[in-house]
């Protein structure tokens, strides 16, 4: 059996964008796992938990996905993480930093 896709969504704000879930959902993700309030130091550490938790094939099947309404905190969450992940990691990262970046350009 195949193991299922899981997005981990995690930003600086209470909630997740309901968007953003539904979106996830509808684009095939079994799971989707929201962590909030999250501080730009447990970012590592939360993706290296649920990389190293799946092994190899199941790493593949897990995403990331950045969110908040910060700009400069949400590119400080992504700088970097590829390099600190694990090598058998070959996912796709997603920085959504929602009007942020329009109100910051």
């Amino acid at each position: 059996m195949e193991r299922p896709f899981i997005l981990h969504m995690i930003t600086p704000l209470k909630h997740v964008s309901p968007f953003d879930v539904n979106m996830a959902l509808d684009a095939g993700y079994h799971a989707v796992v929201p962590y909030t309030n999250v501080e730009l130091a447990e970012v590592t550490r939360l993706i290296q938990d649920a990389i190293f938790s799946r092994g190899p094939k199941g790493a593949k099947r897990t995403g990331f996905f950045i969110g908040g309404r910060d700009a400069i905190l949400a590119l400080r969450s992504v700088h970097g993480q590829h390099e600190r992940w694990c090598f058998t990691y070959r996912g796709k990262r997603m920085e959504e930093i929602g009007s942020a970046w329009k109100r910051s350009l």
